[in-house]
């Protein structure tokens, strides 16, 4: 899997989080924040690792 393949896969998991906070936003009441937060910290994340991937630029995992 190249670069572009491998940012392409952080990116669509960035949306599918960013999604999720989307939705539990607009559909529930009261609002989870937490949750709703926690997505949103996760699409974040997950798209600078698709930005570093795609840059070449090294990331580290948490043992």
């Amino acid at each position: 899997m190249n670069a572009e393949e491998t940012a392409r896969k952080w990116f669509d998991y960035a949306k599918m989080d960013w999604q999720t906070a989307k939705h539990l936003y607009d559909s529930f009441y009261p609002k989870p924040r937490e949750i709703i937060c926690f997505h949103c910290q996760q699409a974040i994340e997950k798209f600078l690792k698709g930005l570093f991937v795609l840059y070449d630029k090294p990331f580290f995992k948490d043992s």
